[in-house]
């Protein structure tokens, strides 16, 4: 489904092109204008600018809480988006398992998970809007 107002269907709407790129159809969602590693869909979703090379989602942080019994992961947020941490023990055959909650948008975050397994890969997913 394309945003309101999406003129070249690239699954980026009118409005966000015009704001950063100066008009409804200047940006293509599937590159990377500010090469950053994220597309510029990843980074409408994310809330992040895609002329920003230092605005970007991604992990701050991932280390073992203290004990090492934990994983703790961190990262920044931006209002009016949501994330979950998944994790599996294979990353190729799954199956992904949800994290313990959803987190708000805007603040800092950390996550404290208890893998089940020595071997663990985590993916921190954002949601755009925020579901409650």
């Amino acid at each position: 489904m394309l945003p309101d107002g999406d003129r070249d269907g690239d699954g980026l709407p009118d409005n966000w092109e015009t704001v950063f790129f100066g008009g409804p159809t200047n940006a293509v969602g599937a590159a990377d204008d500010d090469s950053d590693g994220q597309s510029n869909y990843a980074e409408y979703i994310a809330g992040t600018s895609p002329v920003d090379p230092a605005s970007v989602f991604r992990l701050t942080s991932v280390q073992a809480s203290p004990g090492g019994s934990n994983a703790v992961l961190a990262w920044s947020s931006v209002a009016n988006r949501a994330y979950d941490v998944q994790w599996t023990t294979n990353l190729t055959a799954g199956p992904w398992q949800l994290g313990p909650t959803t987190y708000f948008g805007n603040a800092a975050h950390e996550c404290n998970l208890r893998p089940h397994c020595e071997q663990v890969i985590f993916l921190s997913r954002r949601r755009h809007p925020p579901e409650h």
